[in-house]
């Protein structure tokens, strides 16, 4: 069962060091976890975990470029994005360990992001007749996000551990004691 991205928990650092994914995972510990274990190669991440470091990274960004706009602070949102680069990368890693894929194959977005940035780049500073290259652009774009498909919106397809099995097991016993009418000889569930 999975708990509130709000709700206030004790301090769990060796869960969150921990190979397995969270999907119980409160805000806090969604924000942390990425810091906690971007130097592993190998664990799992939930879909949770990669959405909200994904917004995070995202609402940071915006917000400290729009603080530090002009001037020699400008540096900041850049640094910023560079040190996030590396924990995302390796959460994007442990979700396609979670969906039991190749880690390597989380490399595909970040090269294609970084090929359309290139020819953007090249694009712009390109002076005169248009070229076919912005059309190639575009399509690295789509292709980058249409390969993080699986990883933002796939259900985990690693096995459950007998603990879990265990728990939903007396999840729903105690949902049935619950709701259920002994009438005669026959009970009823509602």
């Amino acid at each position: 069962m999975s708990i509130a991205l709000f709700a206030k928990q004790h301090r769990r650092v060796e869960l969150m060091k921990g190979y397995d994914a969270m999907p119980d995972a409160t805000l806090q510990e969604c924000w942390q976890r990425p810091f906690y274990l971007f130097a592993r190669g190998k664990g799992r991440a939930c879909r949770k975990e990669l959405w909200m470091f994904g917004v995070f990274v995202a609402i940071m960004s915006q917000g400290l470029s729009r603080l530090f706009d002009s001037g020699a602070l400008i540096i900041i949102p850049t640094l910023f994005s560079i040190v996030c680069c590396i924990p995302h990368y390796a959460l994007m890693v442990r979700r396609s360990h979670d969906l039991m894929l190749s880690g390597w194959l989380a490399l595909l977005p970040v090269g294609l992001t970084f090929l359309a940035s290139v020819i953007v780049t090249c694009e712009n500073m390109h002076v005169g007749d248009e070229s076919l290259f912005g059309g190639l652009a575009i399509v690295a774009i789509v292709l980058a996000v249409l390969s993080q498909v699986p990883l933002l919106c796939f259900p985990s397809r690693y096995p459950k551990t007998v603990e879990d099995t265990v728990n939903d097991e007396e999840r729903d016993n105690s949902w049935n004691a619950v709701n259920s009418i002994q009438v005669g000889d026959t009970t009823r569930t509602y």
